[in-house]
């Protein structure tokens, strides 16, 4: 296998991955502070997050309205 990728880098695809289950999970506040803590840029955690709300209503969420 290849040399393990660094650990700064991730892809959108990951990056989703990990915001998508945090917001399913906890919600949009939690989401972003457990990207953060993923060091995910915060551009990319912002695009991600703007993706992910426009794909999934609030309600899909589990969080009020």
């Amino acid at each position: 296998m290849g040399a393990p990728e660094d650990p700064r880098k991730i892809s959108d695809v990951t990056a989703r991955g990990e915001v998508y289950e945090a917001m399913d999970t906890y919600g949009l506040t939690e989401a972003q502070d457990i990207a953060q803590h993923l060091n995910l840029p915060l551009a990319q955690v912002e695009r991600v997050l703007r993706n992910l709300q426009t794909e999934l209503p609030l309600d899909d969420l589990g969080e009020e309205p």
